[in-house]
């Protein structure tokens, strides 16, 4: 149940700057649209606002002209697991409770049900220097470029608190003081946040061994530059399941040669095959890890992941199937940027 729900009710003939400080208020980033009786019209998200304020609406102009008039809601009689998993497919905020006239009776946070904070850690890769995006790093860490006008590490972070986890590592190097100056120690994002400081370049995994002695649980990894719609709570689930030391999220990938494929022996053509697909699973930076494998990464010294896998130990790979992008190139970037609107925003 929301504390103080009604400061996110508004009626019809609500303004879009009076909107933008019920959302402030109530900390979901969302509000609720009703009428002189109180009966659920539309929901508009902080969202809706930034695009209609591109499109060159007032802050005076009423938000009732292109608030979502379908808005989700549940029935009195909900049932918490399928509101919790409503949240999370959905990616909504919060979601309202109404009567069977469509009466708001309460408002639902993800907050509100989950079971209780995930005590498993979280290590988000942040030192890397973007060098594949250009003068875009040359003063901004790669995962503090912006998406929908908000950091890539904060929709990392708040993907991950809405699934329930509070305790995160962020490794940081290049320009670590923007990142550390925005996000402080997490409060703020409802989560605890140290920072695991590299005084030089130490691959995808070199700064992990930072964690030695901090670290007694398996935990997650992720690349600072990966969005995500995965639950990864699911991954985590799947990796003690099949008591792996290592996970690997994987991401299908397809190749499609833009050309006729010749298979050719000893000079003659045996076959053509017109413009082929080619179907690989890839690395999607996202990683499982048994606390164990810490002291197996050398101090101090440049190490990527994948230098795990020269030990002798039990990978499982998980299937990523849902959203999921590398920002590591401009065309990445940009492509990121489209998608957020129709696969994230609400």
């Amino acid at each position: 149940m929301m504390h103080n729900y009604k400061d996110i009710i508004l009626n019809k003939s609500a303004t879009i700057i009076e909107t933008l400080i019920a959302i402030d208020r109530g900390s979901c980033k969302t509000a609720f649209i009703v009428d002189d009786g109180n009966k659920l019209l539309a929901s508009v998200s902080d969202g809706d606002i930034r695009r209609a304020l591109i499109r060159g609406e007032e802050l005076s102009s009423y938000v009732a002209g292109f608030a979502n008039d379908k808005p989700v809601y549940v029935n009195q009689n909900y049932d918490a697991g399928f509101v919790r998993n409503l949240l999370r497919d959905t990616m909504l905020n919060a979601v309202p409770v109404v009567d069977n006239q469509g009466l708001i009776l309460d408002v639902l946070k993800i907050s509100d049900l989950v079971s209780g904070p995930v005590k498993i850690p979280v290590v988000i890769m942040a030192g890397g220097r973007g060098k594949r995006l250009g003068q875009l790093c040359d003063d901004m860490p790669k995962p503090m470029l912006r998406i929908a006008g908000e950091p890539i590490l904060q929709h990392i972070i708040t993907g991950l608190t809405r699934l329930g986890f509070i305790n995160f590592y962020i490794t940081v190097n290049h320009k670590s003081d923007v990142i550390e100056d925005y996000f402080g120690d997490g409060s703020h994002f409802g989560c605890r946040i140290e920072y695991i400081k590299e005084t030089k370049q130490l691959g995808t995994a070199g700064s992990i061994r930072l964690l030695e002695g901090r670290v007694n649980t398996d935990f997650l990894v992720i690349n600072g530059d990966i969005l995500t719609r995965a639950n990864l709570l699911n991954m985590l689930s799947y990796h003690k399941d099949n008591k792996f030391d290592m996970t690997i999220g994987a991401v299908d990938h397809v190749v499609q040669v833009d050309y006729g494929v010749l298979d050719v022996k000893d000079g003659l053509i045996r076959s053509l095959t017109e413009k082929p697909v080619a179907k690989y699973k890839i690395n999607g930076g996202v990683y499982c890890l048994n606390p164990k494998l810490i002291k197996h990464i050398p101090k101090d010294e440049y190490f990527e992941m994948t230098q795990l896998l020269d030990l002798p130990i039990k990978v499982g790979s998980y299937d990523i199937n849902d959203y999921w992008i590398d920002i590591g190139r401009l065309s990445q970037y940009e492509s990121a940027e489209r998608d957020f609107r129709k696969v994230f925003a609400v």
